[in-house]
């Protein structure tokens, strides 16, 4: 059963219930009261009827017989209010059932008549000396009775219309406020085919539903994300996958197509030298990649311990390499440091830094410029590699740190690059709770850059 269904169902049947039986209750009671009201005023019209009565008689000389007992009886009757249908004085006979029942001066009273015809009768038993008599009032309860039924009918009409209009009310009302689940039900179906990231509305006026639709919807946009993620991963993945196979395949169809000339040909010693040597050289390409892999595997799952560094003393350690880089390119290194003191691992930094000026002396022509320095501020310090090279356009920088990603494919194989360096170079970067970023135009050059905490000052300083 629908839950809506479930609601409008029980909700109905409780507000039927409730209604009902109280509208019965009143009803009930206003009628009861009425018959009450109106039993009381005749009964205090039959005593007032007795002690007229008794005292006509006993004011009265002349016998109670007669035409003087019809005089009483017609005065008595004047004095009588309109409840009072009618009233005769009767003396007690011999036998007579009725009165035997009732003591002197006792009375009772009774209703005759069925359906919409009630008449109550007062009957009261009075003595005078030796006679006695009986004393009737009698009053019409029909129009009590009618108006009692009219209740009845009325609260009869009344429930059947708040039935109607309890119903209706209940049926939108329940409607309403299914509605949100509906909607979430929907999207819900459709995140399940697929459609990641649906949102519902928020708008609504029942604080539980409105918190329930900023979860859900909060909840879908971080499914979305992730599904995002792990797509993003898996391209990724397939990237690493393919590069990786391309990368490999070259050295070992080097390696085998050497052997087999070594193998299958009679060559000549200069030959074979030559054939010995590219093996040897493809074998240590292969033995390179083999550990940058490692490295990158070890950096993804290493902590390391951060300590306080004098970035004068990191410029002394690189020295060596800068002199050697610049040989070797032909490019001139100046670098721009300061005194400062970063919490970094000396070992990895100096790795990051030899990497970055490696890609950058790549990326410059013979004669180029590459600065190597720093921005100090107030808890961080900047660290940069900037060079004049070619630059690298803005669609390629995304996936700069991706593993055997790069921009210029041909020029970097010729160099003797896999496309790893850059993404060591990220892996040390998270090590150290920063990130690499690239600053970069076509023509003009690249600037990368990153923070660096400065170590923290004790009291003692």
């Amino acid at each position: 059963m629908k839950i809506s269904l479930k609601f409008f169902c029980t909700a109905y049947v409780m507000v039927l219930f409730v209604s009902s039986l109280t509208g019965a209750f009143l009803v009930r009671n206003a009628s009861n009261m009425l018959w009450e009201q109106r039993v009381k005023t005749v009964t205090a019209a039959a005593q007032y009827a007795v002690d007229s009565f008794l005292s006509f008689a006993q004011t009265s000389a002349q016998p109670m017989e007669g035409a003087w007992q019809q005089t009483i009886q017609a005065q008595i009757q004047n004095v009588l209010d309109e409840s009072v249908s009618s009233f005769w004085i009767e003396p007690v006979e011999e036998g007579d059932a009725r009165s035997q029942k009732l003591r002197d001066n006792e009375g009772l009273y009774f209703f005759t008549g069925q359906g919409e015809t009630r008449m109550m009768e007062a009957v009261c038993r009075v003595r005078m000396g030796t006679d006695r008599f009986l004393i009737h009032v009698t009053s019409d309860f029909s129009q009590v009775q009618a108006y009692t039924m009219k209740l009845w009918w009325s609260f009869s009409v009344a429930v059947c219309l708040f039935s109607l209009g309890s119903g209706l009310c209940l049926f939108f009302l329940s409607r309403r406020m299914v509605s949100p689940l509906q909607a979430l039900m929907k999207t819900t179906q459709d995140i399940a085919a697929g459609d990641y990231g649906k949102t519902v509305p928020t708008k609504s006026h029942d604080e539980e539903i409105r918190h329930l639709a900023e979860s859900f919807n909060t909840m879908s946009v971080t499914v979305r994300e992730k599904m995002d993620e792990i797509k993003r991963e898996g391209e990724k993945r397939d990237r690493f996958v393919s590069s990786f196979s391309h990368e490999i395949k070259t050295p070992m169809t080097a390696i085998m197509g050497y052997a087999q000339m070594l193998h299958g040909y009679d060559l000549t010693e200069d030959e074979k030298k030559e054939a010995a040597g590219a093996i040897y050289q493809e074998a240590r390409r292969l033995e390179k990649l083999s550990r940058q892999l490692l490295t990158l595997y070890v950096y993804e799952n290493e902590r390391i311990d951060m300590e306080p560094v004098r970035l004068t003393d990191l410029q002394q350690g690189l020295s060596a390499t800068i002199a050697a880089l610049s040989r070797r390119y032909q490019v001139t290194i100046t670098t721009m440091w300061s005194s400062a003191m970063v919490m970094a691992n000396e070992e990895l930094l100096i790795s990051l830094l030899i990497n970055l000026m490696d890609n950058a002396c790549k990326a410059t022509e013979k004669g180029g410029q590459i600065q190597i320095g720093c921005d100090e501020g107030d808890e961080t310090v900047t660290l940069w590699v900037q060079d004049n090279g070619r630059g690298i356009p803005k669609e390629h920088i995304p996936y700069l740190t991706e593993a055997f990603y790069r921009e210029d494919k041909a020029r970097s194989r010729a160099l003797g690059g896999a496309g790893l360096g850059l993404s060591l170079c990220e892996k040390i970067a998270r090590l150290h709770k920063t990130k690499l970023q690239f600053e970069s135009e076509k023509g003009k050059g690249t600037r990368v850059f990153f923070s660096l905490q400065k170590e923290e000052k004790t009291d003692e300083d």
